[in-house]
């Protein structure tokens, strides 16, 4: 297992910011990759508003991205 960080622009409803991704990299076999890549992000940095609603619970700022993905050779 690899451990790198990710990083780039993050585009959201027009917003863009820069982020890094935590990462986890393993070779699952000679011709395949598997991860997992998380972020924290703010809702108020990319201006997403969560509407006041009296039946759900607060609703907090941070959220977390979390990216599973993998690669196979051709």
């Amino acid at each position: 297992t690899l451990a790198l960080k990710i990083s780039g622009d993050l585009t959201i409803s027009g917003v863009t910011k820069p982020v890094t991704f935590d990462t986890t990299v393993k070779a699952v076999s000679d011709q395949e990759l598997e991860g997992l890549a998380k972020t924290q992000v703010l809702r108020s940095d990319f201006n997403l508003q969560i509407p006041s609603v009296p039946s759900v619970a607060d609703v907090t700022d941070e959220v977390q991205l979390e990216l599973q993905f993998a690669a196979k050779a051709e």
